[in-house]
């Protein structure tokens, strides 16, 4: 089975449905189920601004499992901002053009 490393809290809003892309700077061509790992590092700008508690986020193992079913390809970044409820980036991803 695939797997994606994502850091974390973003791991977990995926998990629970609440971050439904993934900006990535490369394509794939993979649909399917898919694990969502949470490597070591956790993201502390984003748990503040996102007003979640790092301590309660799981590192180091695989936590849920998703579904990819396509991939978006954002070709400005007003396409960009306008998904941003759905990605949760600031503006430093903004060069992933891929959204999973």
């Amino acid at each position: 089975m695939k797997c994606l490393s994502v850091s974390q809290p973003y791991a977990d809003l995926i998990i629970n449905g609440k971050k439904i892309i993934e900006l990535r700077t490369w394509n794939t061509k993979f649909r399917g189920e898919c694990l969502i790992h949470a490597p070591m590092r956790i993201k502390d700008e984003a748990c503040d601004r996102l007003g979640i508690d790092k301590s309660s986020l799981r590192i180091g193992v695989i936590i849920g499992k998703v579904e990819i079913y396509d991939v978006k390809k954002y070709d400005s970044l007003e396409e960009l901002k306008k998904d941003k409820d759905k990605h949760l980036a600031i503006e430093e991803f903004f060069r992933h053009r891929y959204g999973f």
